[in-house]
């Protein structure tokens, strides 16, 4: 892989353990004394000088990813046709205890309970492998439906830190508690009373930097 893009072994070495954590995620679990239990993450950052072909170390390494991301887009859409299927029978049943409730209420008898059926599912999330320049929320609602984690991938790395504050405040906070794997819960009014639940907030993280950014990043979060 190294050979074939020009590049140093260690940049695609670094690479590929990043994104065979991510794959493992929170499949496997270590601990290393009792009461401390680690994921399988991993951040992972390719560092080197302009044009010293990081970019393309890390695209070798990750060409795996794009037929298992292509298959789970496909399989999403089959999944999508199943759920407007119910979500149209859904539709149906609603009218139909409207409909009951209207001549419960003409009659003067108890009103009917809403069956099940009658209930709208919510839209299916997509499977993911890779995600790239995602905020905060939006990567608990992905993480919500990949239990197991997935990989942030930036070409730049230098953007993914300036983006911490960018979205919301607590964005920084929200990045290094992806690197736990703990549950983590938003609540927002925009959601409606409805948390977004992510049982498992894991993000192995890979990218390249250049040394001058990669030592402002540190040295300009030294608490952290």
């Amino acid at each position: 892989l190294a050979n074939g893009a020009g590049a140093q072994v260690d940049y695609v070495a670094v690479s590929v353990l990043s994104i065979a954590a991510s794959l493992i995620g929170g499949r496997r679990w270590v601990q290393a004394w009792e009461g401390f239990d680690q994921p399988c993450i991993l951040w992972a950052a390719v560092v080197g000088d302009p044009s010293s072909n990081k970019s393309p170390a890390i695209t070798a390494a990750a060409r795996p990813l794009k037929p298992m991301e292509l298959e789970l887009a496909e399989d999403h859409q089959t999944v999508l046709l199943q759920h407007a299927a119910v979500a149209e029978r859904a539709k149906a049943e609603r009218k139909a205890w409207e409909k009951s409730v209207e001549q419960a209420t003409k009659d003067g008898v108890a009103t009917p309970s809403m069956p099940p059926a009658a209930e709208t599912p919510e839209a299916p999330e997509r499977k993911r492998l890779v995600v790239q320049d995602c905020t905060p929320e939006e990567m608990v609602a992905i993480l919500r439906a990949n239990p197991n984690g997935t990989l942030h991938l930036r070409d730049e790395l230098a953007g993914w830190v300036d983006s911490h504050e960018r979205y919301a405040a607590g964005g920084r906070s929200f990045w290094l508690e992806a690197y736990g794997g703990e549950p983590y819960v938003v609540d927002r009014k925009s959601n409606q009373g409805k948390p977004i639940v992510a049982p498992y907030n894991g993000v192995s993280i890979l990218g390249g930097i250049q040394p001058e950014r990669l030592r402002d990043a540190l040295l300009g979060s030294a608490d952290d």
